[in-house]
């Protein structure tokens, strides 16, 4: 699982962008599969840093409390 380091508000959900290897990478979420993970759209949007992603599974969760940063 990798940190999200920014996100950005499209018409139909969020693009999400997160560094895997030292290459920015980054996919699009649509507001149904978010809100499906239990994941508050407007929290990631504003706090992207307390979340991470798993690219490969399409899966996005909260980081653990207290813990914005993954190496």
């Amino acid at each position: 699982m990798q940190a999200i380091i920014s996100s950005e508000r499209k018409d139909y959900g969020l693009e999400l962008y997160w560094k895997e290897r030292g290459v920015q990478k980054g996919d699009f979420y649509s507001y149904s599969e978010l809100i499906d993970m239990q994941i508050n759209v407007l929290d990631l949007l504003d706090h992207p840093n307390v979340y991470r992603i798993d690219g490969k599974k399409r899966k996005v969760l909260p980081s653990p409390k207290g813990c914005c940063q993954f190496a």
